[in-house]
């Protein structure tokens, strides 16, 4: 009986732009005093944060009389890859022609009629996202006969959706072994499982043993090449992208990928080449352009980091977050006072960028552009960046230690309403207020922060 079974395995692939946008996200960390390299969040070549290649389906149970069963309920398919199986559990090698002497003599120890019941009622559950019962019914069924592999294989699923990930991996195990390692879905899901766990070792030969059966299965190199990265091999993910990149020339993000397994291991001239070569392909993805510039700027090639946000920023003007990133290069590139205009042009854009203002700030600090660098600081404050106070309590400081006092008060009186419980605020204007006084002496502990 030549029935196969449907199994749905969710999409792995991502549009390009999406991939980028999340690759490239910005992060943002302040100091109180000095200028600081801004920072990038590091993007992980993998797919940790997307879900996994789990089969929805339950996979039809055999039963030991070798009548197929097909549960009627069913579930609308995304669009998504879909295997294959036959209902015994097996891909290709076993099929219904294979029910021996053995399995008809169990049949009459069993209620097959039972079996067929909890099978159709388990996988009604399933469906139904109700999956603790359906992993009772399956339990069941096991127990009055159901074929191990496949009874496995369901409560595996089972189990992944109830997120008891060491117990699915356990099932996916047992129907590997039961089924000798031939039931790729089973394999699949046992990397997929084994990755969620951290075991990154394990999950790679999990998956080379799927690819092995399927090696023209671009996701499950994706996969593969994610899980080398998480074990810092770098060799060995890039090695899986070029096995994807052939199977989907087309795919640019695969490119990306490539580019940023190049830069772990600091091969940045290889990387820059690949990321020059998809935006070639794509001129439209103006994000390639940005990302060159960081690898310039990891590189330490400022002048290159700085050409390659310009490029960016003349298709995209209003790119705060770049415009941010191109005035960190200029500062690291000794020009502070190029670097604040391009700030004040992100906060044009953004007046709630906090940590451009106190960027903004630090650098007018260190130039002596004190009236500048206390507008800064006062507007990162009003919205709501402590920094701004912190930065605030140096300027304050650097003109207590040229004897102005009476302007010292008067830099923190304008964070006094702002912060009303800061005590230690409110004293130090006290302080300041009570140097200004005849006779006083002009000495304060150091700041707190320089």
């Amino acid at each position: 009986m030549g029935l196969n079974v449907g199994l749905q395995i969710e999409n792995f692939k991502l549009k390009i732009v999406e991939r980028l946008r999340a690759a490239l996200a910005f992060r943002y960390q302040t100091v109180s005093r000095s200028r600081r390299p801004c920072d990038t969040k590091k993007f992980e070549f993998g797919f940790s944060n997307f879900q996994f290649p789990i089969f929805n389906l339950p996979f039809a149970i055999r039963i030991l009389l070798f009548v197929p069963f097909l549960s009627s309920a069913s579930t609308p398919a995304p669009s998504a890859t879909i295997t294959k199986a036959s209902p015994t559990g097996l891909s290709g090698a076993a099929s219904a022609s294979a029910a021996s002497a053995s399995s008809i003599a169990a049949a009459s120890r069993v209620s097959p009629q039972s079996a067929v019941d909890l099978v159709n009622r388990a996988n009604a559950l399933y469906n139904k996202s109700e999956y603790a019962k359906a992993l009772l019914l399956y339990r069941k069924a096991q127990a009055r006969g159901a074929d191990e592999g496949t009874v496995a294989f369901n409560i595996g699923n089972c189990l992944y959706r109830m997120n008891k990930l060491p117990e699915a991996a356990a099932a996916f195990k047992k129907t590997e072994r039961l089924t000798g390692g031939k039931y790729l879905p089973a394999v699949s899901n046992l990397a997929a499982v084994l990755f969620r766990l951290e075991q990154y070792g394990e999950s790679i030969a999990a998956y080379r043993r799927a690819l092995q059966q399927e090696p023209d299965n671009g996701s499950a190199w994706l996969y593969l090449a994610d899980a080398y990265g998480r074990t810092k091999d770098f060799v060995g993910s890039l090695q899986a992208l070029e096995k994807a990149r052939a199977l989907d020339p087309e795919d640019l993000s695969i490119v990306y990928q490539m580019a940023e397994a190049h830069a772990s291991m600091k091969e940045y001239p290889e990387a820059v080449a690949l990321v020059r070569e998809a935006y070639a392909r794509k001129p439209s993805e103006t994000d390639f352009v940005f990302y060159i510039g960081d690898l310039y700027r990891s590189q330490g090639d400022l002048e290159q980091a700085a050409a390659a946000y310009r490029e960016g920023l003349a298709t995209r003007e209003k790119d705060y977050e770049n415009l941010y990133k191109l005035a960190d290069v200029l500062a690291q590139d000794k020009k502070p006072f190029l670097a604040m205009e391009f700030l004040q042009k992100a906060l044009t854009i953004k007046p709630d960028f906090t940590d451009a203002a106190v960027f903004m700030g630090n650098l007018a600090f260190d130039a002596h552009w004190w009236d500048r660098a206390e507008a800064a600081y006062v507007q990162a404050l009003k919205t709501g960046n402590a920094e701004g106070l912190e930065g605030l309590r140096n300027l304050a400081y650097e003109y207590h230690q040229q004897g102005d006092n009476e302007r010292a008060a008067k830099i923190l009186a304008p964070a006094q309403p702002l912060r009303p419980k800061d005590a230690v605020l409110r004293s130090e204007v006290e302080q300041y207020r009570s140097l200004m006084k005849p006779g006083a002496q002009n000495a304060l502990a150091p700041s707190p922060k320089r």
